[in-house]
């Protein structure tokens, strides 16, 4: 999502009398905070993520889930525009997440995604049935976003 496995962004320009000359960019990093709240609604297993920054054009998340106990049966996105949302499930790995490749639409603060799930045993509470493995976010000028899990 952020390209931090990548190599370092390189500029060329050309001066005015016609040498090339390239420079490197440098990617700067902040950082916003993120929420997963979970619940036992009507007898499903709510996970709700929070997101409390502005200015995102991209947010990807990889939760996992205990599948002896949770079967996923939705995704759903409030992200508030038309942006490009993902969801891939493989075995009890969750990721999804938003992007827009122009930098024009922004993820929309408050809790644009869910994950809904129906319980396989009887459950008294929802503690230990998910796990995260990164969150991570980007902003319009394609600069890394940390995201603390609070």
């Amino acid at each position: 999502m952020d390209f931090s496995h990548s190599s370092p962004l390189s500029t060329t320009s050309t001066t005015s009398k016609g040498f090339s000359t390239s420079s490197t960019v440098t990617q700067v990093t902040s950082s916003a905070d993120t929420s997963i709240s979970t619940a036992l609604v009507n007898g499903k297993v709510i996970v709700t993520i929070g997101l409390n920054a502005t200015g995102l054009v991209g947010a990807e998340y990889k939760i996992g889930y205990d599948d002896s106990k949770l079967k996923l049966d939705d995704v759903t996105f409030e992200t508030g525009n038309t942006m490009t949302n993902f969801s891939i499930h493989k075995e009890n790995i969750v990721t999804f997440g938003s992007m827009d490749k122009t930098g024009a639409a922004t993820i929309k603060p408050g809790s644009p995604y869910k994950l809904i799930f129906t319980p396989k045993t009887t459950l008294t509470n929802t503690s230990g049935l998910i796990f995260t493995y990164f969150a991570e976010a980007v902003d319009a000028k394609a600069n890394k976003v940390i995201l603390n899990i609070k």
